[in-house]
């Protein structure tokens, strides 16, 4: 049987099951459109989500908890003592509300900051007016001062009970005594009901340890201090590499 012959008899079977035909035919153009939704809607998910950590900065994660309880707030003793001490020397002060950042002290500085290690100086605002704690009281504040001059805080104000947890020599997260990072997530599993194991977690720093030990699968950046790099799991690329970006597409995206 040749081309043509062939070509005929498919041409009669066509003409001579007309609904069969058309079953087929609609069958076929519905599963390839049911295809190509499919991958677009992967595509468009993916393209989405790397849009998402471009905007924000490849190298990092922010997350904001809204409506925390007063119990973990900084008091308004606690404040006043860190803005007095950091007024006197000039060294930059940002408190953690929970919409954002805002600088009390030496915003310039502190923007500068921000921009150069995240490329987003958007991450603060400018708090100098020193009014935002009227609304609602911060839960956490960040500072940058010498290492010698936390003791000298301490010295004044070590009554208060506030830590100064270093992000790297120079540059803190203080908080309360029994404030942790592991602590919060501990809360965020109790009102999800998540596990430990159920926990991916990435930092680079010592302020980020305890959080490490607790995540089931835990990573610090390649270019992270050799104590969280300790206690992680496993080790990311640097910052400079996108490490975060690459995480998250290993992870949840491949």
């Amino acid at each position: 049987m040749n081309l043509m012959e062939t070509f005929q008899l498919a041409l009669k079977n066509i003409l001579g099951s007309k609904m069969r035909t058309f079953l087929t035919m609609l069958g076929i153009i519905i599963g390839v459109c049911a295809v190509i939704v499919i991958v677009g809607l992967g595509n468009g998910m993916q393209g989405y989500i790397e849009d998402s950590f471009s905007d924000m900065g490849t190298d990092s994660l922010t997350v904001n908890i809204i409506g925390r309880g007063s119990s973990r707030s900084v008091s308004e003793e606690e404040m006043y003592a860190l803005v007095d001490f950091f007024e006197d020397f000039d060294y930059p002060l940002a408190f953690n509300f929970a919409d954002n950042y805002y600088v009390y002290v030496e915003y310039k500085a502190m923007w500068e900051f921000y921009k150069k290690a995240t490329g987003h100086g958007e991450y603060v605002l400018d708090g100098e007016d020193q009014d935002r704690h009227l609304e609602s009281m911060p839960f956490g504040a960040f500072a940058i001062l010498p290492p010698e001059q936390v003791e000298k805080f301490q010295e004044k104000y070590g009554y208060l009970g506030l830590k100064f947890v270093p992000y790297r020599p120079g540059y803190y997260d203080v908080m309360q005594a029994d404030v942790d990072k592991a602590r919060g997530m501990q809360r965020l599993m109790e009102l999800t009901g998540w596990t430990a194991e159920e926990l991916v977690f990435m930092g680079d720093n010592e302020n980020d340890i305890a959080m490490m030990q607790l995540a089931g699968c835990s990573y610090c950046m390649a270019n992270g201090s050799e104590k969280a790099k300790a206690a992680a799991k496993h080790i990311a690329p640097s910052v400079q590499e996108e490490g975060v970006r690459q995480v998250v597409e290993q992870l949840f995206l491949q």
